[in-house]
Protein backbone atom coordinates (compact mmCIF):
# COMPACT_ATOMS: atom_id res chain seq x y z
CA UNK A 1 0.00 0.00 0.00
CA UNK A 2 2.62 2.20 0.84
CA UNK A 3 4.32 1.72 -2.65
CA UNK A 4 1.56 3.54 -4.40
CA UNK A 5 2.59 6.16 -2.60
CA UNK A 6 5.67 6.86 -3.51
CA UNK A 7 6.94 8.70 -6.91
CA UNK A 8 8.91 6.30 -9.15
CA UNK A 9 12.45 6.71 -10.62
CA UNK A 10 11.91 8.75 -13.30
CA UNK A 11 9.39 11.22 -11.75
CA UNK A 12 12.43 11.85 -9.12
CA UNK A 13 14.60 12.46 -12.02
CA UNK A 14 12.24 14.39 -13.71
CA UNK A 15 11.44 16.94 -10.32
CA UNK A 16 15.94 16.86 -10.23
CA UNK A 17 16.23 18.23 -13.74
CA UNK A 18 13.63 20.61 -13.01
CA UNK A 19 14.80 22.02 -9.95
CA UNK A 20 18.15 22.41 -11.92
CA UNK A 21 16.81 24.38 -14.62
CA UNK A 22 15.37 26.90 -12.18
CA UNK A 23 18.42 27.45 -10.30
CA UNK A 24 20.17 27.87 -13.34
CA UNK A 25 18.01 30.83 -14.60
CA UNK A 26 17.77 32.26 -11.18
CA UNK A 27 21.25 32.42 -11.33
CA UNK A 28 21.48 33.88 -15.04
CA UNK A 29 18.95 36.64 -14.19
CA UNK A 30 20.70 37.33 -11.13
CA UNK A 31 23.97 38.15 -12.56
CA UNK A 32 23.28 40.95 -14.68
CA UNK A 33 26.28 43.40 -14.65
CA UNK A 34 24.19 46.17 -14.58
CA UNK A 35 22.59 45.36 -12.02
CA UNK A 36 23.39 48.03 -8.91
CA UNK A 37 23.72 45.25 -6.16
CA UNK A 38 25.99 42.91 -8.79
CA UNK A 39 27.87 46.76 -8.85
CA UNK A 40 28.62 47.65 -5.62
CA UNK A 41 29.34 44.11 -3.99
CA UNK A 42 32.24 43.95 -6.62
CA UNK A 43 33.16 47.47 -6.15
CA UNK A 44 33.50 46.16 -2.25
CA UNK A 45 35.49 43.43 -3.02
CA UNK A 46 37.45 45.47 -5.02
CA UNK A 47 38.03 47.54 -2.18
CA UNK A 48 38.84 44.95 0.08
CA UNK A 49 41.16 43.50 -2.33
CA UNK A 50 43.42 47.01 -2.76
CA UNK A 51 42.82 47.43 0.94
CA UNK A 52 44.50 43.83 1.36
CA UNK A 53 47.31 45.03 -0.78
CA UNK A 54 48.02 47.85 0.64
CA UNK A 55 48.42 46.51 4.18
CA UNK A 56 50.86 44.06 2.59
CA UNK A 57 52.66 46.47 0.83
CA UNK A 58 53.45 48.40 4.32
CA UNK A 59 53.98 45.21 5.99
CA UNK A 60 56.45 44.01 3.34
CA UNK A 61 57.90 47.73 3.43
CA UNK A 62 58.06 47.51 7.33
CA UNK A 63 59.91 43.88 7.48
CA UNK A 64 62.20 45.96 5.01
CA UNK A 65 62.79 48.69 7.38
CA UNK A 66 63.45 46.68 10.28
CA UNK A 67 65.97 44.31 8.15
CA UNK A 68 67.71 47.54 6.76
CA UNK A 69 67.61 48.97 10.66
CA UNK A 70 68.80 45.16 11.60
CA UNK A 71 71.71 45.14 9.03
CA UNK A 72 72.61 48.82 10.21
CA UNK A 73 72.99 47.79 13.87
CA UNK A 74 75.28 44.87 12.76
CA UNK A 75 77.17 47.22 10.83
CA UNK A 76 77.48 49.71 13.72
CA UNK A 77 78.31 46.97 16.58
CA UNK A 78 80.79 45.37 14.32
CA UNK A 79 82.51 48.55 13.39
CA UNK A 80 82.80 49.50 16.76
CA UNK A 81 84.22 45.86 17.76
CA UNK A 82 86.64 46.41 15.22
CA UNK A 83 87.65 49.60 16.65
CA UNK A 84 87.38 48.36 20.60
CA UNK A 85 89.70 45.92 18.93
CA UNK A 86 91.94 47.74 17.13
CA UNK A 87 92.46 50.14 20.23
CA UNK A 88 92.85 47.18 22.42
CA UNK A 89 95.99 45.99 20.45
CA UNK A 90 97.31 49.66 20.16
CA UNK A 91 97.05 49.97 23.91
CA UNK A 92 98.79 46.50 24.23
CA UNK A 93 101.55 47.24 21.59
CA UNK A 94 102.18 50.43 23.44
CA UNK A 95 102.06 48.59 26.88
CA UNK A 96 104.62 46.26 25.61
CA UNK A 97 106.78 48.94 23.75
CA UNK A 98 106.66 50.64 27.43
CA UNK A 99 107.55 47.61 29.26
CA UNK A 100 110.46 46.86 27.37
CA UNK A 101 111.96 50.34 27.63
CA UNK A 102 111.14 50.19 31.26
CA UNK A 103 113.18 46.70 31.48
CA UNK A 104 116.10 48.24 29.09
CA UNK A 105 116.11 51.44 31.24
CA UNK A 106 116.52 49.30 34.46
CA UNK A 107 119.09 46.75 32.70
CA UNK A 108 121.04 49.96 32.20
CA UNK A 109 120.50 51.42 35.82
CA UNK A 110 121.84 48.17 37.00
CA UNK A 111 124.52 48.18 35.06
CA UNK A 112 125.05 51.64 36.00
CA UNK A 113 124.93 50.99 39.70
CA UNK A 114 127.44 47.37 39.50
CA UNK A 115 129.55 49.72 37.75
CA UNK A 116 130.10 52.51 40.23
CA UNK A 117 130.14 49.63 42.83
CA UNK A 118 132.79 47.95 41.01
CA UNK A 119 134.90 50.71 40.94
CA UNK A 120 133.59 52.09 44.57
CA UNK A 121 134.82 48.49 45.54
CA UNK A 122 138.05 49.14 43.30
CA UNK A 123 138.26 52.71 44.65
CA UNK A 124 138.16 50.73 48.31
CA UNK A 125 140.25 48.02 48.10
CA UNK A 126 143.04 50.59 46.37
CA UNK A 127 142.37 53.20 49.55
CA UNK A 128 142.72 49.98 51.76
CA UNK A 129 145.80 48.71 50.28
CA UNK A 130 146.99 52.58 51.13
CA UNK A 131 145.93 52.83 54.19
CA UNK A 132 147.21 49.83 55.26
CA UNK A 133 150.85 50.85 53.27
CA UNK A 134 150.67 53.87 55.49
CA UNK A 135 150.16 51.80 58.31
CA UNK A 136 153.00 49.52 57.83
CA UNK A 137 155.14 52.92 56.69
CA UNK A 138 154.20 54.53 60.35
CA UNK A 139 155.17 51.55 62.16
CA UNK A 140 158.19 51.15 60.28
CA UNK A 141 159.09 54.23 60.31
CA UNK A 142 158.65 53.72 64.36
CA UNK A 143 160.78 51.06 64.77
CA UNK A 144 163.01 52.86 63.15
CA UNK A 145 163.25 55.89 65.36
CA UNK A 146 163.43 53.54 68.18
CA UNK A 147 166.34 52.08 67.19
Amino acid sequence: MKKSHEKGFAERRQTAMEAKKALLERFKAGTDPNDPEVAARREERRRIVEAREKREAEKEAARKAKLEEEARIRAEKKAAEEAARLAREEAERKAAEEAERLAKQKAEEQRLALEAKRKNSQADVIARMLAEDAERMAGWKVKVRNR
